[in-house]
């Protein structure tokens, strides 16, 4: 097959190859808060602002061609993920990227639509927006015509989903419906109690508490 013709003829999929093509070398695991991530010996990680480039940068193809953010996008997140564990050791690299809060939030809510990517965005969403920078998006813009944070989740995710994203941060669990806010106190379901595992874990590890987190996580890049 003539890969450039290919690509040329499906754009969605160039786009994705392209993405590959970049996180090539970053390991593209689809890994969780709560299982071993892998391939990170001799690897040289991306600055978060490269790594959110490089979401925006496929998210944006995405957008041209009419399509959602797939399944595909899970090395994108995996590389996002560790390059926002490693900036938890530099908080001014947050500062600096907050401009990208809104279009990279909407990308992390779109990915959260596929089930098997919804943790991973849970932790992302939790160590981007402990930034006061990121938290200030939260609202949206009315001047920007951008809707707020907990509109776009209602929009775009059940309620059970909505609890697990919006749990953690507290400022946009205060946003949400009461319905989600319950959720997000029950934690009836086994998910909504891996969720709140990855905030107590991520809470601890910025809290600078003695010893390794109990899971084998991204967050132990940056012990």
């Amino acid at each position: 097959m003539n890969t450039s013709a290919h690509a040329e003829s499906h754009p969605q999929e160039a786009s994705l190859l392209e993405c590959n093509s970049v996180l090539r070398g970053h390991g593209g695991y689809a890994d969780s808060c709560l299982v071993p991530t892998r391939g990170r010996d001799g690897q040289t990680e991306s600055s978060l602002s490269e790594a959110i480039q490089t979401a925006l940068s496929c998210y944006s193809s995405t957008i041209a061609t009419k399509q959602s953010a797939s399944l595909e996008f899970a090395p994108v997140l995996t590389l996002l993920k560790r390059s926002c564990a490693r900036a938890m050791c530099s908080p001014e690299s947050f500062a600096a990227t907050s401009c990208h809060a809104p279009d990279l939030l909407r990308f992390l809510v779109d990915c959260a639509c596929h089930p098997a990517l919804l943790m991973q965005v849970a932790e992302i969403i939790n160590i981007l927006f402990s930034s006061d920078a990121w938290a200030a998006h939260l609202q949206g813009s009315v001047e920007d015509g951008r809707i707020s944070a907990a509109q776009l989740l209602q929009a775009k995710l059940p309620e059970e989903a909505q609890a697990m994203l919006a749990m953690q941060h507290d400022t946009l669990l205060s946003m949400m419906q009461p319905g989600v806010v319950r959720l997000a106190s029950e934690l009836r379901t086994e998910q909504l109690h891996i969720a709140n595992q990855i905030k107590r874990e991520l809470d601890r590890v910025r809290d600078g508490l003695e010893g390794r987190p109990r899971f084998k996580s991204s967050v132990q890049e940056i012990r």
